[in-house]
Parts: structure tokens; C-alpha cells; sequence
């Protein structure tokens, strides 16, 4: 097991669960549904087994399918009520995971809820399990990136890798300077916004010389300074898949420090050339080796101190996912658990809708409508170029 994996596997608040839920075209019945969640447990078997207390995961001897998921007979309008009951509910099997089958035969509206400890996989694994029996449209075309030429590769292996050990020196010494915080035990709420276009995105990224990413990262951003009214610079984390990996969490972490009230140009500008130099320098290779070596040389109860005061000191946390393209799914929902006081951007784009839901723990944020209206202003700011 990787280091992150086994830090998210001790977090005594079961931060970073994960909520998917996906709505379908197609009503399944009880034997369709659980072939499907059987054909999917065969392919990953990490479906089958537990992380117990010594890290390490082990198969279950006596895994029974039909523990692990329910069908539930509802009206549509109770279907977005549920989640937050789901989201925080404690997981009842070794093997931490669940399925909510939630079914509307008035209104033919099919929802699968899938929630699993974000320990066993991050974001891209879980959507790739739940929809691996699943005909899916090519979208690596929708989001292609120009290639560099020989001075930005230069550029990138030297000047982007000093600029980001010098960002991440300044943040970490912010964190670890921190006093310990007590576990904060609410529960998590969430705020799930009105779809926006990745179509119009994507037409605004490309006149703009930017990607879908960095547009989303800015959002984020700019809603921060639209909802609080303050000048203040914020500290934002945020996994980066690394491409090509064997494990289910394929994650790394990475930190930006940015102020909110910077023109939308600069802006753009700072969040492009940031996550350029992530992607393209050698930094995230380098910060890989250090994780695996401290994940040998510290304690785990020490690793679980660093975790706590990182997202202590982290205003917002940042996920997106580009989801799959379906023909029998209408929309993708992605959500985690929020651990202490920071506001979590889950992001995925299934079909033409791009999905927010921002989660957060109870009392964190006084006037969650006032947020979201944020997040439409702040979208309408940065389109009209304010």
C-alpha cells in the first residue's frame, strides 16, 4: 500500500469518503443489479478485502454481495435529501463500501449510489469500477494539450521545479507551524450546483489559451472573494493523477497559495502556469520519492498529525474528474466527505454537463444559498471577462 492510502486509511474522522451517483436511463432489477456489482467485484477484487489496523489490505473470506447494497423505492423529490444521509451513515461491512439503488417508477428516474472509503481508490479508479461493464465514449479528444517545444520543456525542468519547491517550502512551513486542532466531528453537508456547459467552457477555454482545469481552479477562486467580500490569499490543496499507475490511489497531493482578488486575466495567468509547471517539471517525481520515503522513515501517528493540520490550515480542496461518456447514463455526481473546516470543489463532467457539489462540515459555512449564488456569479464574472 502507498502512503496515502495508508494515512486516509487511519483518519480517525473517516475524512475523504467517497459518494458517487449516477442516474440512468435504464431501471435494473434486483438480479441485474447485483450481476452487475458481482462482475465489477470480479475485476477489482480490492472490492473483496479490508485494510485493517496493521495497513495492509486482506481478503474476506465470507464477503456475501448482498450485504453491500439495497434498492430503495422512492419518489424522485426525496432523491437529493438522501445524500447527505448516505454520505455521513457509517459503513456496516469489513469491506468499506456500499451501493443505494434508489428507484422512482412514476417518474423513471434510476440512481445508483456508490460510497466506499476513499482509502481503497481515488476519483478516476471509482468511476472506472462502476462503469467498467459499461460502453463508454472516448473523451481523451475533448481535452487534449499541445505539446511543448524545446525551450518550455527547459523551461518547465528547471525554472517550474525550482518555482514550485520554493511555493511548497513557504506553504509547508505555514502548515507545520501550526498548533494541533481537535478532530472535528460534524457531519458533512453539501451544496449540489446546476449543471454548467463544458460545451460553453470549452469554447471560452480555447479562445483563452487555457484548459477546463485551470478555469474551474479560477472559479473556485473567484467565488471565495464574491461570497466573503475579503481580500485574503488562500491556501488550496488539491490530488493531481499521475498518469500510468498501477494503484488504486493514484493521487498526489499538491498546494497552491493564491489570492482572491486577482483580475481574472492574472489570475488565469498565475493558475495556468502553476499547474504547467505541476505537469510538465520534474517536481511531481520528486515530491513522489519524498512521500515514500517518509512514509518509511516517520510513524503513521506522526503522518496523521501532518494530515490534520494540513487540511486544518487549507481554506478549500479541489477534485475534478473527467468523467465517461454514456449513453445510458444521464449524469455523474462525485462528492467526499469533508474532514475539518475547509470547503471541498468536487468536480466531474459526464456528457456536456460539467457537476459541482461543494461539501463542507456543518457550521463552516452560515448561508450555504449566498454560496452557491457565488458560484454563478463568480462563473458570470469570469466569462464576461470582470
Amino acid at each position: 500500500m502507498n502512503t496515502i492510502t495508508k494515512i486516509l486509511s487511519k483518519d480517525s474522522c473517516n475524512g475523504y469518503a467517497v459518494l458517487t451517483y449516477i442516474d440512468l436511463h435504464i431501471e435494473y432489477t434486483k438480479e441485474q443489479l447485483e450481476g452487475h456489482l458481482k462482475t465489477v467485484v470480479d475485476s477489482f477484487p480490492i472490492l473483496k478485502s479490508q485494510i485493517d489496523a496493521t495497513n495492509t489490505i486482506i481478503p474476506i473470506t465470507t464477503f456475501d454481495i448482498s450485504n453491500h447494497y439495497t434498492i430503495i423505492y422512492d419518489s424522485a423529490d426525496t432523491f437529493n435529501t438522501t445524500m447527505d444521509v448516505f454520505l455521513n451513515a457509517a459503513f456496516t461491512t469489513q469491506s468499506h463500501w456500499a451501493v443505494h439503488y434508489l428507484v422512482d417508477k412514476e417518474q423513471k428516474r434510476y440512481r445508483l449510489v456508490f460510497k466506499i472509503d476513499h482509502a481503497y481508490a481515488d476519483g478516476y479508479k471509482i468511476i472506472e469500477m462502476l462503469t467498467s461493464i459499461i460502453d463508454k465514449k472516448d473523451t481523451k479528444s475533448l481535452f487534449k494539450h499541445k505539446s511543448n517545444g524545446f525551450l518550455s520543456t527547459l523551461y518547465y525542468a528547471t525554472i517550474g521545479t525550482l518555482l514550485l519547491l520554493i511555493q511548497t517550502c513557504g506553504i509547508w512551513m505555514t502548515i507545520l507551524s501550526a498548533t494541533p486542532v481537535p478532530p472535528n466531528h460534524a457531519p458533512t453537508s453539501h451544496i449540489c450546483c446546476k449543471p454548467l456547459s463544458l460545451a460553453a467552457i470549452r469554447v471560452f477555454t480555447k479562445e483563452h489559451s487555457v484548459t477546463v482545469n485551470d478555469f474551474l481552479y479560477s472559479l473556485m477562486i473567484k467565488t471565495d472573494s464574491i461570497y466573503t467580500g475579503k481580500v485574503r490569499t488562500l491556501i488550496t490543496a488539491s490530488p493531481i493523477n499521475i498518469s500510468g499507475g498501477t494503484q488504486l490511489n493514484n493521487m498526489m497531493p499538491i498546494f497552491n497559495t493564491l489570492a482572491n482578488d486577482m483580475p481574472i486575466p492574472d489570475l488565469f495567468k498565475s493558475v495556468h502556469a502553476t499547474f504547467n509547471n505541476y505537469k510538465y517539471s520534474f517536481y511531481i517525481p520528486f515530491l513522489s520519492v519524498i512521500i515514500k520515503l517518509v512514509g518509511i522513515i516517520l510513524p503513521m501517528e506522526v503522518l496523521q498529525q501532518v494530515y490534520s493540520k494540513v487540511i486544518y490550515k487549507c481554506d478549500y480542496t479541489y477534485s475534478n474528474i473527467i468523467g465517461p461518456q454514456i449513453d445510458i447514463v444521464k449524469d455523474i455526481h462525485f462528492v467526499t466527505l469533508a474532514k475539518d473546516k475547509e470547503i471541498v470543489f468536487n468536480i466531474i463532467s459526464s456528457n456536456d454537463n460539467v457537476n459541482i457539489i461543494c461539501s463542507y462540515k456543518e457550521g463552516v459555512l452560515p448561508d450555504p444559498d449566498r454560496f452557491e449564488k457565488a458560484i454563478y456569479k463568480a462563473y458570470d464574472a469570469i466569462i464576461q471577462g470582470n
